[in-house]
């Protein structure tokens, strides 16, 4: 898998006839490992192998460190598995049940550690797996009756904010996509639900970031941040701005260079995406700027 070589016929004999034998005697880094290998060559079949991953995660994620967590839900996500029965608990009025106390404190630590790439493979796969817009809290909740679920989510938000000036722009991608997915609207609204104040830190500090880190996203990329942010719901005036002259400034590029018979992608990171594509993905965001203007969010123009 490091190499990039992928023979199917050996990844789909060891996932039907020897993982399933020898995964109880197989480490949990082991597993994460496997896990992380099968995913990285595309090997996305609905396996045995990855249903015996799943019913370990179910059974022993309390065990896991979050790094060998992250590599196997991240894998589980790619091969796509829509739900997963992690951290999907109710807690119990006055306190966890047996065993499941204090994990998220002790798990602290270990978030502080890892790498940001990591912690973000680790948010989106959570996003990917738990049900969608289901992570609002209801702003008269009792204190101490929050699930495990949302406290790692809580955690895994405080940790992020503090990493945000190392991410990539994949990761700044990556983190906007999972903030939209697991809550939805954030922005004001009249409901009962709320997401937590970690989760509304965390955003307003990626917004803060983008304007002067938009040059360095592909096409691709901005566009992919315009549909999450939209789906957000947030009144974002001056990042709409930014966003605006990001894009008109890239498609001059492109324009000016195809006058002059020279192909370019109109942005820092734009090289690896084709003419046509940078076009179509431009086209995209100035679709959702008109949407985002048109419901409100956008400035002045």
């Amino acid at each position: 898998a490091t190499l990039g070589r992928y023979d199917p016929v050996l990844f789909t004999a060891l996932s039907h006839t020897l993982l399933p034998v020898h995964l109880p005697s197989l480490s949990l880094s082991e597993i994460a490992s496997l896990s992380w290998s099968f995913a990285s060559v595309g090997h996305h079949a609905q396996s045995r192998f990855f249903d015996r991953v799943v019913m370990v995660l179910e059974q022993h994620h309390a065990h896991f460190r979050l790094e060998d967590l992250a590599m196997c839900l991240w894998a589980i996500a790619l091969t796509g598995y829509e739900c997963l029965g992690v951290f999907a608990g109710e807690r119990k009025e006055g306190g966890r049940e047996e065993g499941e106390g204090g994990w998220v404190k002790k798990k602290k630590e270990e978030l502080r550690t890892m790498r940001p790439s990591d912690e973000v493979k680790l948010f989106w796969a959570l996003a990917k797996l738990l049900p969608p817009h289901d992570c609002m809290i209801s702003e008269g909740g009792k204190e101490g009756t929050s699930t495990l679920r949302e406290e790692l989510l809580n955690a895994i938000c405080q940790d992020l904010r503090t990493k945000l000036a190392t991410f990539s722009p994949q990761d700044l991608v990556m983190t906007t996509w999972a903030l939209a997915r697991l809550y939805g609207a954030i922005g004001p609204s009249d409901s009962a639900l709320a997401p937590a104040s970690s989760t509304k830190k965390l955003l307003t500090h990626l917004c803060k970031q983008l304007p002067a880190r938009l040059p360095y996203f592909t096409a691709t990329e901005l566009a992919s941040l315009l549909l999450s942010l939209g789906a957000l719901h947030q009144p974002l005036d001056t990042l709409w701005d930014s966003f605006k002259k990001e894009v008109e400034r890239r498609l001059k590029m492109l324009l000016d260079a195809d006058e002059g018979g020279v192909g370019g992608g109109g942005g820092m990171r734009g090289k690896g995406e084709g003419e046509e594509d940078g076009f179509f993905h431009l086209a995209r965001c100035q679709a959702a700027l008109s949407i985002w203007e048109g419901t409100g969010g956008g400035g002045d123009g």
